[in-house]
């Protein structure tokens, strides 16, 4: 509520407007209303806001939204109801190549940027427990691959775990993924980033940023049969791609990529460096 209360303030002052003139705010156009919002938005990013991004999101107000969506799914909410849900390996990538500076950052700045952003978390142990997982890996363990690793997991990958996670303990149906493709645009440097599976879903393939070619088609007609397998039966499995299992105990993810397959607790030391980190710190950029 905190964090609302200042992007409700920043948003006023940005229309010249006194908090309680409901009245006022209706009257304005919705063309007043969006450039007020690009101008929120770039003001959010500027690193002395301590906002980071994203500022228009839903807020736990305890009335409107009595409780963050996890909670309630959690109570059983949204039982016998199958969930689908995953995420892109790098899926921050895609808004770094947005931003300049990134591909400069140092360790220094690293360190500086998760300690204004989850000021509340062990900051420097977060980036070493990602630094250690890398390495073992034999993955790149440079300042910008590191924030790219942990933003997309912060935003979008644990997110999605935890979903996963609150179904499943139910006993309800769930089902992962992890979506592994490598875009071939800007030499590669867009890695699977946010977006990229769309047109493999959607069978709208852009050569330039999805990639073309057999290996391509083939994902392509995996993903399209599984989601369509889903949404007839509640179940993803299909011919194409083979038996896709519930998610468990062993946290079990298809990776969809150039190879399709069923991988155990993925990224799993990752994962358990979020363990103690509470989902309230989620899903802010």
């Amino acid at each position: 509520m905190e964090r609302a209360v200042r992007v409700t303030n920043m948003f006023l002052d940005i229309l010249g407007m006194k908090s309680g003139d409901t009245e006022g705010l209706r009257s304005l156009t919705v063309e007043r209303l969006l450039t007020a919002q690009k101008e929120l938005a770039a003001e959010a990013l500027d690193p002395k806001s301590g906002l980071g991004g994203l500022p228009l999101q839903p807020v736990v107000d305890g009335k409107v939204l009595p409780q963050l969506p996890i909670d309630t799914i959690a109570s059983g909410s949204v039982d016998n109801i199958p969930i689908l849900v995953g995420t892109n390996l790098d899926e921050a990538k895609l808004f770094a190549a947005m931003l300049l500076g990134t591909d400069k950052l140092d360790e220094a700045g690293l360190l500086r940027r998760y300690q204004r952003l989850i000021p509340t978390v062990d900051a420097a142990g977060l980036i070493e427990a990602y630094r250690r997982a890398r390495d073992k890996r034999g993955q790149s363990t440079t300042p910008d691959e590191l924030l790219m690793a942990i933003q997309t997991d912060k935003a979008f990958r644990i997110p999605a775990v935890r979903l996963a996670e609150s179904h499943s303990r139910r006993h309800q149906p769930t089902y992962a993924y992890l979506f592994t493709w490598k875009s071939p645009a800007l030499g590669g440097i867009l890695g699977a980033c946010h977006a990229l599976e769309l047109g493999f879903l959607f069978g709208n393939l852009e050569p330039n940023f999805s990639g073309s070619g057999p290996e391509a088609e083939a994902l392509a007609r995996n993903i399209q049969d599984a989601w369509l397998a889903f949404a007839r039966t509640g179940n993803p499995s299909c011919q194409s791609l083979g038996m896709w299992p519930q998610y468990g105990a062993n946290r079990e993810t298809m990776f969809l990529g150039a190879e399709c397959q069923v991988v155990k607790d993925p990224l799993a030391e990752e994962r358990r460096a979020w363990e103690s980190i509470p989902d309230t710190v989620l899903g802010v950029l």
